[in-house]
C-alpha cells in the first residue's frame, strides 16, 4: 500500500496521553509557537510525533478543519506526512480564581510520521566536520523539491513562511522533509500581501518583510538561501557570506569542499565541486535584498538538474588514458566506446538521456547505429557516421521509462566501414550503408545500460550534441 495515500486517522486524546506518558517532559521533542511536539509509541511499536496545540481563542472548529484539510492533502516525499489528528471537547473540573469550576476544555493535536534523525538544525556543523557532500546535497535538493511542490504544484499555492533548519526533519536515510506549517500560513489566490501578524524567525526573514511586512513566495526563497548556505558552511557561514564579495565567497566555499570531497578520480571531485559552486551561487541569489532578483523555486530545480546532467556528461565522456575500451581487444572492431556502462538519467515527462563517446582511429568513415531489441519502444534509435581519426559525442534518448522491474538492460552497437560520403539517416541507415559499400562486415558490440533515479528537470528538448576531436 502507498503510505502517502493513507488518510490521516482520528486518534482519541486519551490514547495520545497514554503513548506519551501524559505528555511528559521525557517525551518532549521540541516546542513552537503553536504547540509542543512529543514522541509517542503505540503498543504495536509504531512511533509518531504528536504536536499538541496550545489553546488559542481565535482557533475555532472551522479554522481547525480548514488547516487539517490543508495538511491532509499534502502528499510529497519531502513533506512530513500527517498520519492522525485529535479534536475533542471534554467537560472537566478546573481551578479558576481559587474556585473549582466545570468547564469545556478543547484538546487539539496533529500527529505526524516520526523522523528518527531529528532536525537539520541538530546536525548542522562546521563544514570541516559532519556529513559529507553527497548527504548535504541530498538534503539541499530534497528541500528544494518539497518547496517546489508547495509553490508550484498546488492550487492555490502554500507559502511556508517559517523555513529554517529546525523545521527540516531527516528520516533514517537522511532524506529531508519540510515540517511545522503552523496554523495561519496557507494562502489563497493572492501571491503577495501585507501580513498583519508576526511570522517567521529572525535570521531567515528578508528585508521586505522586516521593513514592510510584505509576504510572498520570495520570502520562502530567501529562507531557503540561508538554509543552503548554513548546510554547506555551518552556522557561521551566512554572516561570513555578507562580509565578503560574492565571487570571493563562492571561491572560498568551493575550494574548501574540493579539499574535503573524496572520489575515485579527479573527475569525480571536479564534478562534485561544480555542484558545490552551483549550490552556493543559487543560495546567494536567493538572499538578494531585492526580492525581484531572487529566483523562483522552479528555476532553482532546473539549474540543479542541468548541473547534474552536465557533470554526468563530463564524467561519461572523460576517458581514462590507462583504461581499455571494449573494442581494443577485438581486431574486428571499428569504434571505441565510452562509457562501458550506459547510465540513463531521467528528467521531466519520463524521458531520459545518456552521453555516449565513439572514437574512430581508422582512416575510413565508420557508420553505426544503436538499438535495443528488448526495449524498442523505449529507446530511440541512433545512427550516424564517425569521421576518420576523430571522436564524437552523442546523446542517447529514452522516450519513456522501461518497466518498473527493469533497472538494467542491453543495447547493441552495430558499425561498419563506409567508404562513401554518407550522411546520417533513419532506421534503414545501416542497411543502406551496407548496400552502398558492397556489404562490408558489420561489427556488433553489446553494451549494458542502467537507469538512474528520475529527476524533474525543466529540459524539454534533447538534441544530439557532436564534438569533433581530431586525434594526433
Amino acid at each position: 500500500m502507498d503510505r502517502a495515500r493513507v488518510a490521516p486517522r482520528p486518534l482519541p486524546f486519551h490514547l495520545l496521553e497514554e503513548i506519551t506518558d501524559g505528555f511528559s517532559e521525557e517525551r518532549k521533542l521540541g516546542a513552537g509557537a503553536y504547540g509542543s511536539v512529543y514522541k509517542g509509541q503505540h503498543k504495536n511499536g509504531e512511533i509518531i510525533a504528536i504536536k499538541k496545540l496550545h489553546s488559542m481563542p481565535k482557533l475555532n472548529n472551522q479554522q481547525f478543519q480548514k488547516e487539517y484539510l490543508n495538511l491532509a492533502t499534502l502528499q510529497h516525499q519531502n513533506i512530513v506526512r500527517l498520519v492522525g489528528y485529535c479534536h475533542e471537547t471534554r467537560g472537566e473540573y478546573i481551578e479558576f480564581n481559587g474556585r473549582t469550576i466545570f468547564a469545556e476544555n478543547q484538546h487539539m493535536a496533529l500527529c505526524f510520521e516520526y523522523m528518527c534523525n531529528g532536525s537539520l538544525d541538530n546536525c548542522l556543523q562546521d563544514e570541516s566536520s559532519g556529513h559529507d557532500w553527497k548527504t548535504r546535497y541530498k538534503i539541499i535538493k530534497g528541500i528544494c523539491k518539497g518547496l517546489k511542490y508547495l509553490h508550484e504544484e498546488l492550487n492555490p499555492p502554500i507559502y511556508h513562511l517559517d523555513l529554517k533548519p529546525a523545521n527540516i526533519l531527516l528520516d533514517e536515510q537522511m532524506n529531508p522533509k519540510i515540517a511545522d506549517f503552523g496554523l495561519s500560513k496557507f494562502f489563497g489566490d493572492e501571491r503577495t500581501r501585507v501580513s498583519a501578524s508576526a511570522i517567521g524567525t529572525i535570521g531567515y526573514l528578508p528585508p521586505e518583510y522586516i521593513n514592510c511586512s510584505l509576504v510572498s513566495n520570495k520570502l520562502d526563497v530567501f529562507s531557503l538561501g540561508v538554509i543552503i548556505i548554513k548546510t554547506m558552511t555551518g552556522h557561521l557561514g551566512y554572516s561570513q557570506s555578507a562580509e565578503m564579495p560574492s565571487e570571493e565567497f563562492i571561491d572560498l566555499v568551493q575550494e574548501k569542499w574540493k579539499n574535503r570531497i573524496q572520489g575515485p578520480s579527479v573527475d569525480d571531485i571536479d564534478s562534485c565541486a561544480e555542484l558545490v559552486k552551483t549550490c552556493i551561487k543559487i543560495a546567494l541569489n536567493c538572499v538578494d535584498a531585492d526580492r525581484h532578483k531572487r529566483p523562483n523555486i522552479g528555476d532553482i530545480i532546473r539549474e540543479l538538474d542541468e548541473t547534474e546532467i552536465m557533470t554526468q556528461f563530463s564524467q561519461a565522456v572523460t576517458i581514462d588514458p590507462g583504461s581499455t575500451s571494449l573494442d581494443e581487444q577485438d581486431e574486428s572492431g571499428f569504434l571505441e566506446v565510452h562509457p562501458h556502462q550506459l547510465r540513463f538519467l531521467f528528467f521531466e515527462l519520463n524521458k531520459a538521456i545518456c552521453p555516449l563517446l565513439l572514437s574512430n582511429s581508422t582512416e575510413d568513415n565508420v557508420a553505426f547505429r544503436i538499438l535495443s531489441e528488448n526495449h524498442m519502444e523505449e529507446l530511440s534509435e541512433l545512427s550516424g557516421v564517425v569521421p576518420p581519426r576523430s571522436t564524437q559525442t552523442y546523446w542517447l534518448v529514452m522516450k519513456k521509462q522501461p518497466p518498473a522491474n527493469t533497472s538494467e538492460f542491453s543495447v547493441t552497437l552495430e558499425s561498419c566501414i563506409a567508404h562513401e560520403d554518407i550522411a546520417d539517416g533513419d532506421d534503414q541507415f545501416l542497411p543502406e550503408v551496407l548496400e552502398l559499400t558492397q556489404g562490408n562486415k558489420v561489427h556488433k558490440v553489446t553494451l549494458m545500460a542502467v537507469t538512474s533515479e528520475r529527476t524533474r528537470s525543466g529540459v524539454t528538448k534533447v538534441e544530439t550534441l557532436i564534438f569533433s576531436l581530431h586525434l594526433p
